[in-house]
């Protein structure tokens, strides 16, 4: 069934404080440590801010559009998630340039914070 907008805007949020690359906005969001699976690893990770800090380090800046939000609730299960699609131009320090496209998922816990994130290549 159709999700919750509030999760709607806690992803707008979240996106814009990776935008920006700050960690304390991300964190406000979500859970100490996010189980993250990113679309180019094999196995999920624990996401926290240390770590988050180091990937961040190595970027000038980033660009994030995303194209739509879906929040739908699963029947049976406790969490809801927020399905988004973006586009994302990455810079990093050392002068490249990385384009890509993502569908991802942001799964929330009852109390309204992202513990996991799965990111799946949307190249098309």
């Amino acid at each position: 069934s159709m999700g919750d907008d509030t999760n709607v805007a806690t992803v707008k949020a979240f996106i814009e404080g990776y935008e920006k690359m700050n960690v304390e906005t991300i964190f406000n969001f979500s859970q100490d440590s996010v189980k993250v699976f990113l679309h180019n690893v094999a196995a999920p990770m624990y996401m926290n801010r240390g770590l988050l800090s180091q990937m961040f380090s190595q970027y000038d800046s980033i660009q994030a559009k995303p194209l739509y939000f879906l929040p739908y609730q699963i029947a049976g299960w406790e969490h809801s998630i927020v399905e988004v699609v973006s586009k994302e131009k990455r810079f990093l320090k050392d002068g490249t340039i990385e384009n890509v496209r993502f569908l991802e998922k942001f799964i929330f816990d009852k109390e309204g914070k992202v513990f996991t994130i799965r990111q799946f290549d949307a190249a098309w």
